[in-house]
Order: structure tokens, then sequence, then C-alpha cells
């Protein structure tokens, strides 16, 4: 392990360059699948992020941010485009990002960027349309780790044209599942001797999305617990349903204990380690050449991430809060304004005009999010009264300062959406509400939620692509799209 860092570490140091004039540098890194409250500066404790925390006090932390979807594909859709996935294609499997909305790397090369995106693969592979704009995308390995992409970028960087700004998209899936990262870091956290139902969970390949409402479903296949099809996936009909598979000797179901928990959270926190590990290599390497002085430099995840707080574990099911904070830290050259923590509601559909205005090009029309470049060069912060969420599996949600109403039922992007919002009665099982809403509060927000989707437009025609059987098959190794 450590000779290999070494290496990694020598590979990746190079010359320091001279400081261009002109439009900075951007550099955007995704850790995907990473909870924001993991994190030193949101509020952890455990020491996890030294690298992040470091580099959150020399730049500018978001601290209320809030993704728009819940899984990988449609969250990078928005991220790029500042449109709600709805907008961008279909919102199932084959989404491919069409052809119509301009995207962030396709703007700033009209403005004279270079651009590249080096990726962990999986749903940010070619097939999904995600590089539409960039002059080079790879995906580096399937469900690959910052270990894969970082170097590929550094080399990127020492071998682009030293005259032109840049767009630099680093990506990796450390934290998503499974959690097991290579040398120290997997059990850094934990006993590795540990022999529980939890360490089956975070073994097995498809653990996270067998292990329902505190049992552990091994012997099953993923259709048989969640029903994808069911209007709410999980209304009270499906947890009766997994009650009673429960006891069915023939279920083979096995009960999570306390220490079960503790056993994959604990993993989940090594890989937390080991993502911030890498980030500490790559930040070491835009030191050594001086980008850290000339680049604007975001960080952030797509969507975060359950651990059986609420039965559950992934991230794909269900609009919680769990699954949609995120971290957004955005360091400006030479680190001004750092250690600034900015309040407020905003989301991922904001990093693409903010990127904009950053290089001084002009944002599309149409799009969904907000600048916040004025509040990054020390003005005050301009939070939204309301962020907006949606997922593949039939639901919308809505969620401000006071808490989160949810809505399932009926398709994110159907015509209907909107009508349905408004005539469904609050008090049924398609909305679901924070305990902390009032009835009032309730009604505010369910009409802010129609008034929303009304407004959304739909994409002209679904472009919808065959995947190869072998990308298929690394899409369901993950508990993706009717996972064996």
């Amino acid at each position: 392990m450590l000779l290999w860092l070494a290496i990694a570490l020598l590979v990746l140091v190079g010359c320091d360059q001279p400081a261009p004039s002109g439009p900075p540098d951007i550099i955007v890194v995704c850790m995907d699948t990473l909870r924001a409250d993991r994190l030193g500066v949101y509020g952890n404790a455990d020491g996890l992020t030294p690298n992040i925390d470091r580099f959150a006090s020399e730049g500018v932390v978001f601290e209320d941010a809030w993704a728009v979807a819940n899984a990988t594909l449609f969250s990078h859709a928005s991220l790029f485009t500042s449109l709600y996935a709805t907008e961008t294609g279909p919102i199932y499997e084959t989404l491919r990002l069409s052809e119509e909305p301009p995207t962030l790397a396709g703007v700033l090369g009209l403005y004279g960027y270079q651009s590249a995106g080096f990726t962990g693969g999986g749903h940010l592979s070619e097939d999904f349309g995600l590089g539409r704009g960039f002059d080079l995308f790879e995906r580096s390995d399937d469900w690959g780790s910052l270990f894969h992409s970082v170097p590929d970028a550094v080399r990127w960087l020492d071998g682009r044209d030293p005259e032109r700004p840049s767009l630099l998209f680093v990506h990796g899936y450390d934290t998503h599942h499974r959690y097991l990262k290579p040398g120290p870091w997997g059990f850094s956290r934990v006993d590795a001797s540990y022999r529980g139902t939890g360490a089956d969970v975070v073994r097995d390949s498809l653990g996270s999305i067998l292990a329902v409402d505190g049992y552990y479903f091994g012997h099953h296949a993923p259709a048989d617990l969640l029903n994808y099809r069911a209007l709410r996936i999980r209304g009270r009909a499906e947890r009766r349903r997994i009650a009673r598979l429960s006891t069915k000797r023939s279920a083979n179901a096995r009960k999570l204990e306390e220490q079960d928990l503790a056993f994959v959270r604990g993993v989940y926190d090594g890989s937390v380690s080991y993502a911030d590990t890498w980030f500490g290599v790559f930040l070491a390497a835009l030191e050594r050449r001086g980008l850290l002085e000339t680049s604007v430099v975001v960080l952030l995840s797509d969507h975060g991430e359950e651990l059986g707080e609420d039965g559950l574990f992934h991230h794909r099911y269900t609009l919680s809060d769990l699954n949609l904070k995120v971290p957004l830290v955005v360091r400006l050259p030479g680190g001004a304004h750092g250690g600034r923590r900015v309040p407020g509601l905003v989301d991922l559909t904001d990093v693409m005009p903010t990127l904009l205005e950053a290089a001084g090009a002009e944002a599309p029309a149409g799009i969904r999010g907000h600048s916040l470049w004025p509040t990054l060069q020390g003005g005050p912060p301009m939070p939204r009264a309301a962020v907006y969420a949606q997922t593949a599996f039939r639901g919308v949600s809505i969620r401000t300062d006071q808490g989160r109403l949810g809505f399932t039922g009926i398709g994110a992007d159907s015509p209907f959406l909107a009508p349905m919002l408004a005539a469904t009665r609050l008090e049924g099982q398609a909305f679901e509400a924070s305990a902390e809403l009032d009835d009032d509060q309730r009604r505010v927000m369910r009409h802010d939620l129609a008034a929303w989707a009304a407004q959304l437009r739909q994409h002209d025609a679904p472009d919808q692509i065959t995947i190869s059987p072998e990308q298929l098959e690394v899409i369901q190794q993950k508990g993706y799209w009717g996972a064996k």
C-alpha cells in the first residue's frame, strides 16, 4: 500500500508552471455518494477528512447544499446542464443526455476552454452522453476510484495547451457501495475479523439492497425485496410485505443488530477516509504545479447515502435528506475569501452558472440554476426559498428550511404530475412530510411543489440507448436496473 502510494505521488509531482493570465482554470471534483455529515467541515468529529477540511479552510463552504436527484446518472445530467433530469431525457435506465441542452463543457468550449473528464465509469461511462461537450471524457475503470482517475487527470494537466484555460472534471466511486477499499482503509474504522451479518452486507456486491427494514435477505433477488413497480416503493403495503417475509423460515432472513449497523457504517467511514487521501494527493499535485493560485476548484458530491437509518441502505430509493444533502465547497484562486461559510439553500443546478460567470461566459437561457459567483466574491448569500428533487421511482420532493414534503406514485416526467400534486389529499399515502411541518406549512409546500412541476419542460423525444450486455452486467452488479 505505501509503495503504490509513493509511486502515485511521484507520478503526480511536476514542475511549477507560471500563472496564466485571463480566465481561470476550473477544476470540479465529484466524490460519488459522499454524505456531507462525514466531513469535519460539516460537523463530523471523527477526523475522517483532514485533506477536505484543510481545503475547506481555504475555500467557501455552502452549508446547506442539495442534490436535485438521488442517483448518479440523473444528478450529473443536472450538474452539467443546470436543468432537472426530466428536462434532459427520460428518467429511467436508458436516459441518455439529449443533444439539445447546452452543457457546462460545451459552453466553456465556445469561450476557448479545453476540457477533459476522468470518471469511475458505471453511469458516467460514454454510453449515457454525459461527456457531451468535453474534448476528452474517459472512464479509467468501471466503478473506479480516485485512485484511477486522479493520475490520469494530472497527466492530462501536464500535456494540455498552456495557452488556453481548462475545465477538468475528476470523479470517483470511492464512497459508493461496496465500501471496501484497497489496503488498510477498508477496515481502518472497524474490526477486520468481524463475521456478523454486517460483514455480509459490505462484502456482497448487492449487499446494500438486500438489507431492508432491519433484516439481511442474502439469498433473495433485489426485486423480491423492493417492488420497483409499486406506486410507493416504501409504502405501508410494501413494509408489511417485508415484515411478513422476514418471519418465513424459507426467507433465511438475518436480523441486523446494532453491531452490524455500526460495522457497515464504519466501513463506509473508511471509504470516506480513502477518498480524502486521494483528494489530498490531487491537491498536492495542483499545488506543486501552481494551479491552486490560478484555479477555481470545486468539491462536491452528486448525492448522499442511507446507512440503515430508515431500514434502507444505498441511495436511489427515497428522496430523504440523507440521500440529497451534499457537500459543496469552492476554493477561489489563491484561497481568496477562504474559510467563509454561506448559509441558506442552494442546489447543484447552481454550479454551472456559477462557473460560467467565473469564466466570463454567458449562461444559456432557460437554465434552472442561479450563479453563486457574487456570493463567492464576498457578496451576501442568495439562498433559494426551496429546492426540489426527482427520482426514477415515481417521486418528487420539495425542501425548505422548515422541512421536506415528498410525493410518490406518478412518474417525475409525467405530464399529469402537476395536476395530481394539486388534487391529491395531503392526508393520503402519496405525500410524506417531515414531522416538524404543521398543516399550514404542508399546504404551502404542496402548492409550491405543484407550481414547480407545472413549469418543468418536457424533453422533446426519448433518446434511448442500447446498453451492451457487458455494460449492463457491470451496472447490475451494483444493484441498478433489474439487478440479478
